[in-house]
């Protein structure tokens, strides 16, 4: 969670610092447009654009916490929030997606879509950087469940790197 913080922090530290140049680095009065296409910096805007968006993907990422009956997840400030009783997990679906092989070190993320009562959840392993013990707190009041994920999660693994 302070991960998070700290991201989203400096991502948007960085968009606002920049913006604040943007707009007072023009002091000789010249078009906003041949400012902004001279000597690249054009490339001001596009940095702007991708970390808000790097922000903005911080803020769909769940947080997942237990208490004694229920599991509590919520989206970071609080946006959408979502108490889970035991009964109420359904079903869920395991995905397996691997970075093309052009990639330099291509990465294997597992997609987790859950399914309760109260919608559709994703969990994506590369949002977490302990996704075991994230997947152990979500399925932490229905054993079965939790280790019916984990062998699915195994036997795409090994479909998806098959032991010559």
């Amino acid at each position: 969670m302070f991960e998070r913080k700290l991201y989203i922090a400096i991502l948007l530290g960085f968009f606002i610092l920049s913006g604040i140049g943007m707009c007072f680095g023009n002091p000789e009065e010249i078009p906003w447009s041949d400012w902004i296409s001279e000597k690249g910096r054009w490339v001001l805007i596009l940095g702007n654009l991708l970390f808000l968006f790097l922000a903005i993907r911080q803020l769909r990422i769940w947080n997942i916490s237990v208490g004694e009956n229920e599991i509590y997840l919520k989206r970071f400030l609080g946006s959408k929030k979502i108490t889970l009783l035991e009964k109420e997990l359904t079903s869920f679906h395991v995905e397996l997606h691997k970075d093309p092989w052009w990639m330099k070190g291509p990465r294997t993320t597992i997609l987790i879509t859950l399914h309760t009562t109260q919608g559709t959840i994703t969990l994506n392993s590369s949002d977490y950087s302990h996704f075991d013990s994230t997947l152990a707190k979500l399925f932490s009041k229905n054993r079965q469940m939790h280790m019916e994920c984990l062998r699915k999660i195994s036997t795409l693994k090994s479909k998806k790197n098959p032991r010559n």
